[in-house]
């Protein structure tokens, strides 16, 4: 069941962890050398990569990083001896039986949850090993809607780089879209929902698709050896980060880098995200404390978005 062979992400972290050195290495250096083990398109791989890493040090391993353009990456080894209080092990324990095993990311969290254990101390050993005092009290917002088998075979085509094609239904439009050609990248949860992170050979962009809202068959056909995975187009674009919120600027989006900085401490950033639905949602999440500057007509997409939450809070209600 946690076979690494079974589960790209542990297989890709165990690659990973083999050409990682003491000595500083180049992103792109060690991406080109893992190739086969992440997306082709490079903004993917560069976002996989970076979220790879951060796992490797929840895991105890010292990966330093020189923030430089490309940045370079050692390992320092791995840190067996990690401490952790009974309250963290509880709270390890809380996550394990909250996913529980029908979590689309269960096998990959419960073999992730191992490798950090696995050094724990006899009596830590025993209380992980006891079901959660607190689990019962929690579950995850994980739709019931989610087709499992449908996700194994998303899973198999984004491993083997295979096309697909299915009908989806767009929110809001009456009638399915039925895409004949999608490159399966990734499979991402957030909102509370699970989405298909593809590229579509009939708009010509990369989308976040809902997995639940995937119809028809998933059929799936080989890639082509002429299929250009560097063409897929990027947006570009400018945000304001408040003086709170730039005092601890992380890594939010591709090629993030900082443009200006502002007297009242307010940072303005350049970055890249993949459509606008992914920008104009990870922006919405920070609230009043992120301006999106440029360019204009996505401004105006997320000027339009807040308008409509303004009109649903205008409207008086009955307590």
């Amino acid at each position: 069941m946690n076979d690494a062979h079974e589960h790209p992400q542990l297989d890709r972290l165990a690659h990973l962890l083999a050409v990682l050195t003491p000595e500083f290495q180049q992103r792109s250096l060690l991406l080109e050398e893992l190739a086969e083990h992440y997306p082709p398109s490079l903004d993917s791989a560069r976002r996989v990569f970076e979220r790879d890493i951060d796992a490797l040090r929840r895991l105890g391993f010292l990966i330093n990083k020189e923030d430089r353009r490309p940045p370079r990456y050692a390992l320092h080894g791995h840190n067996r001896s990690l401490a952790l209080s009974y309250d963290e092990v509880d709270i390890l324990t809380l996550v394990r039986d909250a996913f529980g095993d029908t979590h689309p990311r269960s096998a990959v969290l419960q073999a992730l949850l191992q490798r950090v254990t696995d050094h724990l101390p006899a009596k830590q050993q025993a209380i992980y090993a006891q079901h959660s005092t607190l689990s019962r009290l929690i579950s995850l917002p994980v739709d019931d809607k989610l087709d499992l088998a449908l996700i194994d075979r998303l899973k198999q085509a984004i491993s083997a780089k295979h096309m697909i094609h299915f009908a989806y239904q767009s929110s809001g439009r009456p009638t399915l879209t039925r895409h004949p050609k999608v490159e399966p990248y990734d499979l991402e949860y957030y909102e509370q929902h699970l989405y298909l992170v593809g590229y579509s050979h009939l708009s010509g962009w990369v989308h976040d698709f809902r997995v639940d809202r995937i119809h028809d068959e998933v059929d799936f056909g080989a890639l082509h050896n002429n299929v250009q995975w560097d063409r897929r187009r990027s947006i570009t674009f400018r945000y304001r980060a408040s003086s709170l919120l730039a005092r601890a600027i992380s890594q939010r989006f591709e090629d993030q880098h900082e443009v200006a900085r502002a007297e009242d401490g307010s940072v303005t950033l350049e970055a890249k995200g993949r459509n606008e639905f992914f920008i104009i949602q990870a922006l919405m999440r920070y609230r009043s404390e992120v301006e999106l500057l440029s360019p204009d007509y996505l401004r105006t997409r997320m000027r339009q978005e807040i308008e409509k939450m303004r009109a649903v809070y205008e409207e008086s209600v009955d307590p």
